[in-house]
């Protein structure tokens, strides 16, 4: 006997801003343009948050530096995930809250 195979259909109700996001309807010149300003704006940030993070290591010792540098950045794709941060199945966003409680608290 022949095995039958039986397909239930599901609706997913998606937004067109969800197409989108994954490419399955083109954007318009206007949305182009500002995703392309977007992802300029996210890569300036990103890159003063580094610059940030190299001077505070160069101004900082001991317990606090080797904390900071432990739980520093990793490009992951084109985001900054944290290297320190571990027991996660994806590691979080950098900078992790580590890191931004021990950049916040005055050094000793």
């Amino acid at each position: 006997m022949p095995d039958e195979i039986q397909a239930v259909a599901h609706w997913v109700p998606v937004t067109t801003e969800q197409l989108k996001a994954y490419g399955a309807v083109p954007l318009t010149a206007e949305e182009q343009e500002r995703s392309r300003l977007a992802e300029a704006a996210h890569e300036a940030e990103r890159e003063v948050t580094v610059q940030q993070h190299r001077a505070l290591l160069g101004s900082t010792t001991g317990v606090r530096r080797a904390v900071l540098e432990l739980h520093g950045p990793v490009d992951d794709s084109g985001w900054l995930v944290c290297e320190g941060c571990d027991g996660y199945e994806y590691p979080p966003d950098w900078p992790c809250r580590t890191y931004v409680l021990v950049r916040d608290t005055e050094g000793e």
